[in-house]
């Protein structure tokens, strides 16, 4: 799973970059789907993602691309959800010219903050855990004091404040969403290169993962398995692992209708993969009934794409 900024938004050439990229990953992990969520450089002078925020995966947030997946457990229980926010479609839709320069931090916004609130209570009334993925920490704090910690302030980073991550502008809006519901524990998300960790009151995890280019020769990412009660973050830079617990709640694999809505994720659907950066971890795709949500393949620049040969749907 990429987590933004796939390309260099100084290079005008932007979908050789994009495709050099995608096309490594899908070589390097032939068995896996690569899923990424945009970031601030990838849409300056590259065709490939203008079209993918275009799509707009989900029917009711046009012009974002923000997606929903499920993701199988370890332990056989019920599939976790997966929800990846596009951070910079507001900051898009003020500045669509082409080489435009978008805002660095982004906002989730209120359209998007409203789709996701629903998701939440969705899940949590179908006893579903969620990760949620975002190129920019939904948290602006940084526990500096973590035995984990990999953060590493050097040249321009040597003079910023330990404690302290770049945030999306409306974070206190973010933060009162997922603290409604008990299903959110791990947020996950890139854009701050040194990294940051984050645990708040209310027990949820923020983790920026170092970017590529700030991990030297080193490895950069992380692997993520899932159970019926925890999830466990393992740093491929040392090895450390991060167990973030979830409440403890019964498998339910019977599902319940809300407002005329079917609110659960079949137990039997399809099988895909997905690469964790640089890791593959097998998911399992959600097939929400939801009017709202569209979760059919796609063409290569949507959301999913259907792989040559093969019955696997993959993340694009």
């Amino acid at each position: 799973m990429l987590l933004g900024d796939q390309v260099d938004d100084r290079d005008h050439f932007g979908d050789a970059a994009a495709t050099t990229l995608l096309n490594c990953a899908d070589e390097a992990f032939s068995r896996c789907a690569v899923g990424y969520v945009l970031g601030n450089h990838d849409t300056k002078w590259t065709q490939t993602f203008r079209e993918a925020r275009a799509r707009a995966p989900v029917l009711e947030l046009r012009e974002h691309f923000a997606w929903e997946c499920g993701l199988q457990s370890e332990d056989g229980s019920c599939p976790w959800l997966l929800i990846a926010l596009d951070c910079y479609a507001i900051s898009f839709a003020k500045n669509p010219e082409w080489g435009q320069q978008l805002s660095s931090n982004g906002e989730v916004g209120p359209a998007q903050r409203e789709w996701l609130r629903e998701r939440l209570h969705i899940a949590e009334r179908n006893r579903q855990h969620v990760v949620i993925l975002s190129h920019v920490s939904l948290n602006p704090n940084n526990d500096a004091s973590d035995p984990h910690q990999t953060v590493v302030h050097t040249g321009k980073y040597a003079g910023r404040r330990r404690d302290k991550t770049h945030t999306v502008a409306d974070s206190d809006l973010v933060l009162q969403v997922l603290e409604e519901t008990q299903c959110v524990k791990l947020c996950i998300s890139g854009h701050d290169h040194p990294g940051a960790f984050h645990v708040d009151e209310a027990g949820i995890h923020f983790v920026t993962l170092p970017a590529c280019l700030s991990a030297g020769l080193d490895l950069s990412g992380a692997v993520l398995k899932v159970f019926r009660d925890r999830a466990v973050l393992t740093m491929l830079r040392c090895g450390s692992e991060r167990v973030i617990c979830y409440p403890a709640w019964h498998d339910k694999r019977e599902f319940s209708e809300s407002d005329g809505e079917t609110a659960g994720v079949e137990a039997n659907g399809d099988v895909i993969e997905a690469i964790t950066s640089g890791e593959q971890v097998e998911i399992q795709e959600a097939r929400e009934a939801s009017p709202t949500v569209e979760l059919a393949p796609r063409s290569t620049a949507g959301v999913y794409r259907v792989l040559e040969g093969s019955p696997r749907a993959a993340l694009a």
